[in-house]
Parts: C-alpha cells; sequence; structure tokens
C-alpha cells in the first residue's frame, strides 16, 4: 500500500515524458483543423483547445525536463570555464600545468611540453623531476600551504637561475601549476649568478673580485674589491666555515669554491644554521635543500648515524650515484685508518673529528679520490652534519698517503 502510495505520488510530482509529448500532438492537431475550418464557432473551440494543450505541454516539459537541464547547466559552465583557462594557458609565455589534486596532468601549455616533453605517466612530479631532487616533497608542501589560502609559491635555485614555482586552487578538483624563470632576461644580459639567492662571488687569480651578485651586496652593505676585504688574509678554502662582517653583523657561512679557467674562483656562500636567518642571510639548508640541487658545489646532508639524508646533483655525479636514498657515507667512501662513521660520529659530538679529510670512493668508484669536509648544522630533524666535497682525483700523490691508513 506505501509502495504504491509513493508511486502514485512519484507520478503526480513528476509526469512521464509520454504527457509532454501527447498534449503537443494535440496542439498541433487542433491547431491545424483550426486553420483550416470555415467554420467561425469551430475555429475558436479548436483555437482554444490547441492553447489549452500548448500551456499544459509547456508546463509538462518544465516539469520532466526541468530538473536534468539544471543538473547539467554546472557542469556546461565548469566546461566552458576549464575551456577558457586552457585557452588563456595556451598563450602563457611561461610552464604551465593544468592538474587534479593529485598531480595528475590535464592540460600542459606549449612552453611545458618544448621544456620538459611528453610526461610517459601524465603525473606533474614526473615533469618536475628533470628539474627538482625530491618534487613530490615540494609539491606536497605547496599543496599544504595553498590548502587554507587558495595559492602558495616557492622559489628554486639552480645553476643557471632560479625559478618560482606557485600553485591556485581553481576549485572542482582542479589545481593551476606555474613555473616562472625569474632568471632568463639575466642570464641573456649574461649576469645568472644575480638570479641566486645564495650570495656568490667570482675572484680571479690575485683574488681581485671579478663579480660580485646582488645578495652579497645586500649581505655585506659595501663593494669589496678583494677576497681579503671580506674575509681577511687567511687562505679561502671549500668546506670552511667562515666569519666575516655584514651590513647586520657578524655573520658565520660556509664556503663552497669551485675552479675555473685561468685561475678563477667562483665562491658560494652556504647558510651555516649557525647565524639567524635575516632579510639579506638565506635560511639553513635543512629548509630547503632542493634549492641547492644544481648548484656545483657537491654537497651531502648526513644524519647522526651515516645516512646520507640528501645531496645535490653535483656530489651524486662525483661518487657515482643515481641517488643517495638508503645510503651511508661509509658505504660510498672509505679511505681512512679507522671507520668512516666514526669521525661522522666525533663531529657531531664535537670529539675533534672536523675538518678535512682525504676519501676514496667504494665499490666501481674506487679510482675517485675526494677531500670531504664536515660541518654541524642545526635544523627541525635535529643536529647533522653537512659535508662539502672537493674531487681530488688528479692529485694522484694522494694515493700513497691513503695506504698509510690502511
Amino acid at each position: 500500500m506505501m509502495q504504491n502510495l509513493r508511486g502514485s505520488d512519484a507520478a503526480t510530482a513528476a509526469p512521464p515524458a509520454s504527457m509532454f509529448w501527447l498534449f503537443t500532438l494535440g496542439m498541433a492537431i487542433f491547431g491545424l483543423l483550426a486553420l483550416f475550418s470555415n467554420d467561425p464557432l469551430f475555429v475558436v473551440v479548436t483555437s482554444a483547445v490547441a492553447v489549452g494543450c500548448m500551456l499544459i505541454a509547456a508546463l509538462s516539459g518544465l516539469r520532466v525536463y526541468g530538473p536534468s537541464f539544471r543538473r547539467s547547466a554546472p557542469a556546461l559552465a565548469g566546461t566552458s570555464s576549464q575551456e577558457a583557462i586552457i585557452a588563456l594557458l595556451g598563450h602563457d609565455v611561461d610552464v604551465a600545468y593544468l592538474t587534479d589534486s593529485d598531480g595528475d596532468i590535464v592540460y600542459a601549455n606549449p612552453v611545458a611540453v618544448e621544456r620538459f616533453g611528453e610526461i610517459s605517466d601524465g603525473h606533474l612530479a614526473t615533469a618536475f623531476s628533470r628539474l627538482l631532487a625530491n618534487p613530490e616533497a615540494v609539491l606536497f608542501r605547496l599543496q599544504n600551504r595553498a590548502t587554507g589560502t587558495g595559492a602558495a609559491r616557492e622559489d628554486i635555485i639552480t645553476r643557471t637561475g632560479q625559478f618560482r614555482l606557485s600553485l591556485v586552487n581553481l576549485g572542482d578538483d582542479k589545481q593551476l601549476w606555474r613555473l616562472d624563470d625569474l632568471g632568463k632576461a639575466s642570464r641573456g644580459n649574461g649576469r645568472g649568478g644575480d638570479t641566486l639567492t645564495l650570495p656568490m662571488l667570482t675572484a680571479g687569480p690575485t683574488d681581485a673580485i671579478l663579480y660580485l651578485n646582488e645578495p652579497f651586496r645586500k649581505l655585506l652593505g659595501y663593494r669589496p674589491k678583494s677576497l681579503i676585504d671580506i674575509f681577511g688574509p687567511e687562505q679561502l678554502a671549500s668546506g670552511q666555515l667562515r666569519d666575516f662582517r655584514s651590513a647586520s653583523g657578524v655573520v658565520t657561512m660556509l664556503v663552497g669554491m669551485v675552479d675555473g679557467a685561468a685561475g678563477r674562483r667562483e665562491v658560494y656562500m652556504l647558510p651555516s644554521g649557525r647565524t639567524a636567518p635575516s632579510q639579506d642571510c638565506p635560511p639553513a639548508l635543512a629548509a630547503g635543500w632542493n634549492a641547492i640541487e644544481d648548484l656545483p658545489v657537491p654537497l651531502l646532508k648526513i644524519a647522526k648515524d651515516g645516512t646520507i639524508t640528501a645531496s645535490n646533483r653535483e656530489a651524486r655525479s662525483l661518487l657515482g650515484l643515481t641517488t643517495t636514498q638508503e645510503r651511508r657515507v661509509q658505504d660510498v667512501l672509505d679511505g681512512l685508518g679507522r671507520p668512516v662513521a666514526d669521525w661522522v660520529r666525533e663531529s657531531l659530538t664535537g670529539g675533534g673529528g672536523n675538518g678535512s679529510q682525504f676519501l676514496r670512493g667504494r665499490g666501481d668508484n674506487q679510482e675517485t679520490f675526494v677531500q670531504v669536509t664536515l660541518n654541524t648544522a642545526d635544523g627541525p630533524e635535529g643536529r647533522h652534519l653537512i659535508a662539502v666535497l672537493n674531487d681530488v682525483t688528479e692529485l694522484k700523490t694522494l694515493e700513497p698517503d691513503l695506504k698509510l691508513f690502511e
């Protein structure tokens, strides 16, 4: 009984589509009869019936087809909106991707396709893996930041310049990702170093400063002419922690140095974790290891147990590795008369283990010799070590010295 009643109510609430077509047909028939009849009374009657059929057909049509139209309208609007966004991104001069919330690519603009090519698995992290050491972590971090505000961005430093990755939540499970090449104009002018947020300079064979980037100028607050003006007379070496005077007081930073042609050297000043970050002093490496992925200075981040928790591309290339995940420093380097793990532990506890050591690669990389300098740093995960590597393979005189330890 209740089922019949509900069925009757449903029929009353939503008349079948056949009623719409029945009254439409009735309207047409009575309209034609009124059109061809010569009897005035018959014309009035049939016309009235035709109008009645038209009204009933119109009401039936609204009740039958109105809900489905209303349901489809937002979808049509959403489709139109997405098409408009895609049309706009097609003319964007920077890399742009439209994805869903899982990072699956819905659309890649021509600039993105030209830079990263076709993405085999269709995921944004795969595209950015050519730019970042750990793209999943960067994307996840930006998505978390954008949860409350609807948008987020992060600057990424590479050897060739600086990029800004930004995210905007568009709603309806869609996200807009843009990669702005902030160093494009600077590289065209031959000043790619100005796009780095890390302080960097180029020095000549006589220690004269040939080039000083903008972050270094801001940090110092003056224009030095030589390395002595900044660091004093003591010789500068990669891996050192050096104190020097800045615009806001004395700061301690880690030196990363790369030898160039004709006696020139590129000097990068890396945050040591011993100086509080300021407007002009960059944050500790632990806060953004991906930012130094393409720096030409080989760097490792080492935990208390010797596990390599992060590395940049230059270090992996030097050690002949594609990844350092689940590796310990003692798995990839050897050459001391004592375990490398002991040296790491002493460096962390301040037991005299700091300084430089000459080590040799392990496994298939035994012909590689490196000078390793360990420095302690603090981060969210606690105290750890930053290792600065220097390739000394060409100095074959090191081999007899290493044998003395064995």
